[in-house]
């Protein structure tokens, strides 16, 4: 996959916008300061993925939101999947903080409806804010699906968006970056691009 050095820091650049608009959101409705690192642009095997994140047999939450392209009122692209991806404690934790109910956190209890919700709707948070980012850039209409959330192993969340994509190539471009919380959160939001999608906004950044 080629990807030269000057598209690699207008992605980062879109990454340090959009983060910075999401840790204000997010801050603002904790009420607790939440910073999100800067923005690792990196190209790996599909297969490894989730090893790039964390241990495969851990149970995760993963809130994921497709994009498309649309390219006219009966075409559209897609672009990839944004998802947000937390350790059993840190979903909980992070869910808690969310909902204003910091007492009552039990890390071994499966996530209510409530925090599941709450997630949603930082994933939906997190995805407004990088593609605003992203549309100061590239000349696109970015259209986002609506938030889902699963619970389980890391291996078995992600395998459904990762086989997807590896029917047609045996890499991915690979957009992530870092919560830093006071509590310490396991966490990640990544930007995982199709094929097309990569290879569209690549496109655009070489102008």
């Amino acid at each position: 996959m080629d990807i030269n050095d000057k598209q690699k820091d207008k992605l980062r650049e879109i990454g340090n916008i959009g983060a910075g608009n999401a840790s204000n959101a997010l801050s603002k409705m904790t009420d607790e300061k939440i910073d999100i690192g800067f923005p690792g642009i990196e190209v790996h095997e599909i297969r490894d993925i989730p090893e790039e994140i964390g241990n495969r047999s851990k149970i995760h939450s993963l809130v994921r939101v497709e994009v498309h392209v649309e390219r006219n009122e009966n075409e559209s692209i897609y672009l990839g999947t944004l998802m947000l991806v937390l350790d059993r404690r840190s979903a909980k934790i992070l869910a808690g903080h969310l909902l204003g109910d910091t007492e009552n956190i039990d890390i071994e209890q499966q996530l209510t409806e409530s925090e599941e919700s709450a997630l949603k709707e930082t994933g939906n948070i997190l995805t407004g804010s990088t593609l605003s980012a992203m549309t100061e850039w590239v000349d696109l209409k970015l259209k986002e699906g609506v938030p889902d959330i699963k619970t389980d192993m890391l291996g078995a969340v992600m395998d459904e968006i990762l086989l997807k994509m590896a029917q047609h190539e045996d890499e991915a471009l690979l957009f992530q970056t870092k919560f830093n919380f006071k509590k310490d959160l396991n966490s990640y939001f990544i930007f995982l691009f199709s094929r097309k999608g990569r290879n569209l906004i690549l496109e655009k950044l070489s102008v």
